[in-house]
């Protein structure tokens, strides 16, 4: 993940499609995985090994995506875009109202703010091709630097 984070903020830029290709894979891939064991899990027994399972498969879905970024750019800056955009919506609804609590109802108004300003992103992103590279490989690589690097202390 460091080299991940590293290539992300020295060189995605300047190679998009690989950029494509490995944000797709890591994000869709993280996003089934962790679907998988939240939405799975508290509802059934799991044992531990099946992890050794469900992150090969997660992970090999997220490259066909990654894949298909790579060979039509419009995938990838819509998923790019669409990441960037639900991170920064959901950094501003930290920073506003972290003391507020939520019925089920506000609950999914939060979450509907967050994915509409995703979509948001992402359609206008299409547009800026360049700059949506650029941003969100840099964003990513930040994350994972830091977020890697931190996690070792």
């Amino acid at each position: 993940m460091i080299i991940m984070g590293l290539f992300f903020l020295g060189q995605g830029g300047r190679f998009p499609t690989t950029s494509f290709l490995l944000f797709t894979t890591l994000a869709v891939g993280n996003f089934l995985l962790f679907g998988t064991y939240i939405y799975l899990l508290p509802s059934t027994y799991m044992p531990m090994w099946s992890v050794y399972i469900f992150a090969p498969v997660c992970f090999a879905m997220g490259g066909g995506l990654g894949y298909g970024a790579a060979k039509w750019p419009r995938i990838g800056i819509t998923v790019i875009s669409f990441t960037i955009g639900s991170i920064f919506a959901s950094m501003i609804k930290s920073a506003v109202g972290p003391g507020i609590q939520l019925n089920s109802v506000g609950f999914l108004v939060d979450w509907a703010i967050v994915v509409a300003s995703g979509l948001l992103v992402a359609c206008i992103c299409i547009f800026l091709f360049d700059y949506a590279v650029i941003l969100g490989s840099g964003v990513c690589g930040a994350y994972l630097l830091i977020r890697v690097s931190f996690s070792f202390y």
